[in-house]
């Protein structure tokens, strides 16, 4: 299996919104793939794509080499979802839920719930109703996770677990990874994804922003510059480097924002006398941010 999750050309129109705008990208078997992007964005229409909850306009999506459309009935066979607005049997105790969905799966072996519940500390007596969203949440990753899925498609995965319980998500998402599963999830937290996920996608008005590795995406695609030069450096110094953003000077002084290749910035520098250069890794949240920022400008 090349791709665990292949889209292609993916977009979808409600009446005269577009919702999703050719949207292509692959998850890699064994990948912890982050979907990120503000409200809005088209993450959920595009993981409801995926579930066949909603149907594309135009494109397509395979997934564990099966088509989403056509094989959906086996492919949720090995697919755990963890829905973003997750809705339960609220007159159920979880327990009796966690059954209910287990039956439905066919295929949890045994013990496998009371594993889960006891790592994430989940009381599954009481009923749903009167849980905590932190508790329903617990829930809802037993739910998950307990057939042990080839695939986790998660939307906010740690919404209302405390910094204790988000730390054993991690532990179980590693311990997923490690048996060869794949993950896709949608997430607000740019530290968790910053920590756990291997690549990121960036999604905005229904339309990629930035596809690329964690661990290089702060480096290659964002950079921020403090440059000191021989002599004062006019303003417009970098005037017509595309690449250039946020150019603050103060005297001799410059600092600056790089996205992309360093060409251009490379080029004027060259023109003048520095006597020294430094740079910043960016956390992801400023990449993020900086990312939205030039596409909204």
């Amino acid at each position: 299996m090349k791709y665990a999750v292949e889209i292609k050309n993916l977009s979808k129109q409600f009446g005269n919104l577009t919702a999703l705008k050719d949207i292509n990208l692959t998850v890699k078997p064994g990948e912890v793939f982050g979907f990120l992007g503000p409200n809005g964005a088209g993450k959920t229409t595009t993981i409801r794509a995926m579930l066949n909850l909603i149907h594309p306009t135009s494109g397509s999506i395979s997934i564990l080499d099966l088509d989403s459309r056509k094989d959906y009935k086996e492919l949720h066979k090995h697919i755990g979802y963890l829905a973003g607005d997750m809705s339960m049997y609220d007159n159920l105790r979880a327990e009796q839920y966690i059954g209910y969905m287990a039956n439905l799966h066919g295929d949890v072996e045994t013990g496998q719930i009371a594993i889960l519940a006891g790592k994430l500390q989940a009381d599954l007596k009481p009923r749903i109703k009167h849980m905590s969203r932190g508790n329903k949440q617990k829930i809802g990753l037993i739910a998950a996770m307990m057939h042990k899925p080839q695939l986790l498609i998660m939307d906010e995965p740690t919404t209302g677990l405390d910094p204790l319980m988000q730390e054993v998500f991690y532990q179980l998402l590693t311990e997923h990874t490690q048996t060869g599963g794949t993950t896709f999830m949608s997430s607000h937290n740019l530290t968790e994804i910053q920590r756990v996920c291997d690549r990121v996608a960036f999604i905005r008005n229904g339309e990629l922003v930035e596809v690329n590795k964690v661990s290089s995406l702060r480096t290659s695609s964002v950079q921020e510059f403090e440059i000191h030069f021989a002599k004062n450096v006019p303003d417009d110094i970098f005037k017509g480097a595309r690449s250039v953003h946020d150019v603050a000077v103060d005297g001799d002084t410059l600092t600056c924002v790089v996205k992309g290749h360093l060409n251009e910035f490379i080029a004027v520098l060259g023109k003048h006398d520095v006597v020294r250069i430094s740079n910043r890794e960016l956390e992801l949240e400023e990449v993020f941010m900086k990312l939205y920022g030039e596409v909204a400008s």
